[in-house]
Parts: structure tokens; sequence; C-alpha cells
């Protein structure tokens, strides 16, 4: 919240957005945050077409 200047409710819905994305629990997601300083990013996308 400090380090990007955001309100309580705007981090806890940016660690659900994070949560959603990776398919990460939240608290697997808020200890990451807590231990690392940053947040998981979701897997690449495999590229369309292909075959």
């Amino acid at each position: 919240m400090e380090r990007h200047k955001l309100t309580a409710d705007q981090a806890f819905m940016l660690l659900v957005r994070a949560s959603q994305t990776t398919n990460t629990k939240l608290a697997d997601i808020a200890a990451r945050l807590a231990e690392t300083g940053e947040l998981p990013t979701p897997p690449a996308k495999p590229p369309h077409g292909g075959g």
C-alpha cells in the first residue's frame, strides 16, 4: 500500500486479481508479496494458430 500509494480496498482488489489470473490461493499471493515484495505474473498465453 505504501509503495504504490493504494488504499486498503485497492490493495485487496490487486491481490484478488493476481489470485484469479494466476489461479493461486489469495493467501499464497499475500505470503509471496510479504516475502519478496513482488506479485506473481500470469502465465503467458500460448500463440494462436499453430497447426
